[in-house]
């Protein structure tokens, strides 16, 4: 029997809540709905060992007593819940707390939707990145002996660019794409890699979150791990060095670039056939 996929919904406003559960039941009628009214019962649901664990928080930025904010600063310090799935709800989607609730480590902020369709298409959105169950298909001793090369990124668009160069400066490398930190930790904890790999990290500010959880696994610890981003932050490199990052590099902004970067890496870490033209 497989088990209950569970949500836990922060929201002090009765109506909000009642939109999302009507939103779940329309478009994912298999998880159960559970909710919390204030930023303390969301910390005191979380930390009772005998409730099952929620899948995905999803959290109002402000509501009274405890805010959305402090909730998920105080989350994120606990080493059990780093891999949570969180979703911020705001009534300002784009404002400056938007860059506050990512430095705090969220992984999704979005404004509220106020239409039925916009919320249906939230949900199933919800649904397939963080509740849907991720099916990983059987490493083939021929898979393991090559050269594999993990990518882990929040654009789809970018995976896509990935695949392509991939299959042409190194067609025989084993290519794994992930969309988040989520998925990444899961490919780890049910996969070793007997063979030469390389990751690559462009998940925005979970990137150095997913970096130290990986480099607290010993047999881990010798993995190249490469952060590239597109904005290169001091503050972010220094920590991304201080938890075992290989290199911390920008992100190549043409595809040329992008071909010429692949091929360096696989040079450096894998096989890679003749230089890119």
């Amino acid at each position: 029997m497989s088990q209950e996929i569970r949500v836990l919904v922060g929201d002090d406003d009765v109506n909000d809540r009642f939109f999302l559960e009507w939103g779940f039941k329309e478009t994912a009628p298999t998880i159960r709905l559970e909710f919390a009214r204030t930023g303390e019962e969301i910390i005191r649901h979380l930390e009772n060992s005998s409730r099952p664990a929620p899948s995905l928080l999803i959290i109002d930025s402000m509501m009274p007593g405890l805010d959305g904010f402090t909730v998920l600063q105080r989350l994120r310090s606990k080493r059990e819940l780093w891999q949570l799935p969180i979703v911020m709800l705001s009534g300002v989607p784009y404002d400056k707390n938007q860059d506050r609730a990512r430095a705090l480590g969220v992984t999704e902020y979005v404004g509220k939707p106020h239409d039925l369709d916009d919320l249906k298409a939230l949900v199933q959105s919800w649904k397939q990145k963080y509740l849907d169950p991720i099916r990983l298909q059987p490493s083939s001793s021929a898979q393991q002996s090559r050269f594999q090369l993990l990518v882990a990124d929040n654009s789809r668009t970018f995976r896509t660019f990935v695949q392509k160069v991939a299959a042409e400066v190194c067609p025989d490398s084993a290519l794994t794409l992930f969309q988040d930190g989520v998925e990444v930790l899961r490919h780890f904890e049910q996969n070793r890699l007997p063979a030469p790999a390389l990751l690559l990290l462009d998940l925005g500010t979970s990137s150095v979150e997913v970096l130290k959880w990986l480099r607290r696994d010993r047999l881990l610890l010798d993995l190249p791990i490469i952060i590239w981003t597109s904005t290169p932050v001091r503050v972010e490199e220094e920590l991304a060095r201080e938890f075992g990052v290989t290199e911390y590099l920008k992100k190549p902004n043409t595809f040329a670039g992008l071909l010429q970067s692949i091929f360096d890496f696989a040079q450096r870490y894998g096989t890679a056939k003749d230089e890119p033209n």
